[in-house]
């Protein structure tokens, strides 16, 4: 299953062959995506925007759950050309726009307009836990140095992006806020993960709708990503209270009847059989 994953680069980076693993599994694998070059510029102004007064207008929090971790957001748009020419270059180019262009059509989309820094120290659990994202995004995601599964490797079930669009939209079409929309998953329904060990400078490609996680980062491990998340435009893909007498207010509301009836249309489960998905 890995090797399907990966887009063959010996000429040129194929979109149309991207789109087309992004269709059937939901992610693609493109390997030694950057030259030494541009590596070495990621490195070094991932240094530079971590630093103490976070460069660039970025947020700095405290990792979710590894103890010694790091997560870094900032705003493509506040990075300076002169400042960070390589993070700006690497993650507004032509490239990744044909594939979003191609991904999105004919909906508008917003390039990387987030750009996250992590950086995951040895800790006893996941990263995070086997989940899909609430808010919908195509994600660049590229390894900073090799990482194997010690170092808390990326993991995916390939085809589970078609499983979380269906929920997703189910849970919002009914009356469940983007905020409260249940997307962890446990463990025990996930169906052929992949492992993606790899080497700095490679790049994974993922519709966030499928589910994943970060690994347990052992001993002596380490894992420093940058990641870009794209997103469409419209459509309920940002937290925040929907504006009264909106769609998504209505959606809502007791207005909204497929919220108030979904119990009698609904596929009928057993408790014991129903999926065991929560909120985090």
């Amino acid at each position: 299953m890995f090797d399907t994953l990966i887009v063959d680069v010996d000429v040129d980076v194929d979109v149309k062959n991207i789109l087309l693993k992004l269709k059937k599994y939901g992610i693609a694998i493109v390997p030694s995506y950057l030259n030494s070059e541009e590596l070495e510029g990621l490195q070094r102004e991932f240094i530079d925007i971590s630093g103490s007064d976070i460069s660039g207008g970025g947020v700095k929090h405290k990792h979710p759950t590894n103890e010694d971790g790091m997560v870094i957001r900032v705003k493509r748009e506040n990075l300076k050309d002169s400042d960070f020419p390589v993070t700006k270059g690497v993650f507004g180019s032509s490239f990744m726009n044909d594939i979003l262009t191609s991904y999105y059509s004919p909906f508008e989309f917003k390039l990387n307009d987030d750009i996250f820094l992590t950086h995951e120290k040895p800790c006893e659990v996941p990263i995070l836990p086997w989940h899909f994202d609430r808010v919908q995004s195509l994600k660049f995601f590229i390894y900073l140095k090799d990482v194997t599964k010690n170092d808390g490797a990326f993991e995916y079930s390939p085809g589970t992006h078609n499983e979380g669009h269906y929920r997703a939209n189910y849970a919002l079409a009914t009356g469940t806020s983007l905020e409260k929309l249940p997307n962890d998953i446990p463990e025990s329904e996930i169906i052929n993960p992949v492992t993606i060990e790899g080497e700095a400078g490679d790049l994974i490609i993922f519709d966030s709708d499928g589910f994943h996680r970060g690994g347990i980062v052992g001993p002596d491990g380490e894992r420093m990503v940058m990641r870009g998340h794209s997103h469409p435009i419209g459509g309920a893909f940002r937290y925040g209270k929907a504006k009264p007498f909106s769609k998504m207010w209505f959606v809502g509301s007791c207005f909204n009847l497929a919220k108030l009836f979904k119990d009698d249309y609904s596929r009928v489960l057993g408790t014991d059989i129903k999926t065991k998905a929560k909120t985090r």
